[in-house]
């Protein structure tokens, strides 16, 4: 399977977030993004992929922000502050 094959990343982000709903570590923006990008994969990909999990309702707490430099992605983290991640 491909590093950038669209079922491959799902595996990844929700192993991911089930490691942290699980206690076993708390979420950190970079540590997600470091785990899910690598050279493979594009960080538009990635975020074509976050979309498709939220509209398939993998996933939620997402918003998707387009400022006029890259996109933005709002991330609400149970309780603690929002996090936000920029992917350029």
């Amino acid at each position: 399977m491909a590093k950038d094959d669209y079922d491959y990343l799902v595996f990844k982000i929700l192993t991911y977030l089930y490691v942290c709903f699980r206690r076993r570590g708390h979420f950190e923006t970079s540590t997600f993004l470091k785990k899910v990008i690598s050279s493979e994969v594009s960080e538009d990909y990635v975020i074509d992929v976050l979309r498709f999990m939220t509209r398939e309702e993998l996933i939620d707490g997402l918003n998707f922000v387009a400022p006029r430099m890259g996109a933005w992605i709002e991330i609400a983290v149970p309780r603690r502050s929002s996090a936000c991640a920029c992917v350029d």
